[in-house]
């Protein structure tokens, strides 16, 4: 589990590189919708890329950032190296989406494409970084990527509830803007 601190800590570190997206409610459907697609990489993944990267140590920077990515963590992580100064290295599958492919190397990542799906290109880009000992950045299983992406709840909860703390009660406030 993540720590409620962690996902606290993550969001006041992103805040000037990221983008608060509203949070809406169409009352017909009784349906809430974030729109992390204004993020500027068009995903909640950005998130998570930079906490991870702005909590590095300048040496983890310095050597070059490595991941594997289907494409939004991929951009996230293109952009989080760009605003840095690191370099990013990213491996895809020969499936990837060309569109966001090229989003990442307009970001200023280096691609790589692997032969098969997903699982090869990670296994493939794991190596690669642990043999060029340069710093691997995984975009499901590190904690502090997934406190940055968990920002967007956090968000959501301080939309919802006039006390966002755990456990915390009130009525809920609807805003249909960014919060």
């Amino acid at each position: 589990m993540i720590p409620y601190e962690w996902l606290e800590q993550a969001d006041s570190r992103i805040t000037p590189f990221i983008q608060r997206t509203p949070l809406t409610h169409d009352a017909a459907r009784n349906l809430y919708i974030k729109w992390e697609n204004r993020q500027v990489t068009g995903s909640f993944k950005a998130r998570g890329a930079f906490n991870k990267v702005l909590l590095l140590e300048d040496w983890e920077r310095e050597v070059g950032l490595v991941a594997a990515s289907a494409g939004n963590h991929g951009q996230g992580l293109a952009l989080a190296g760009q605003k840095v100064g690191a370099a990013v290295e990213i491996f895809v599958s020969e499936n990837a989406v060309a569109a966001k492919v090229e989003a990442m190397r307009a970001l200023g990542a280096v691609i790589h494409t692997i032969p098969g799906g997903y699982g090869e290109a990670e296994a493939v880009g794991k190596a690669h970084a642990e043999e060029q000992q340069k710093t691997w950045v995984s975009p499901y299983n590190d904690g502090q990527v997934i406190a940055g992406q968990g920002t967007l709840g956090l968000e959501i909860l301080r939309a919802l509830t006039p006390n966002p703390s755990p456990g915390g009660r009130g009525e809920p406030v609807w805003r249909d803007r960014p919060v």
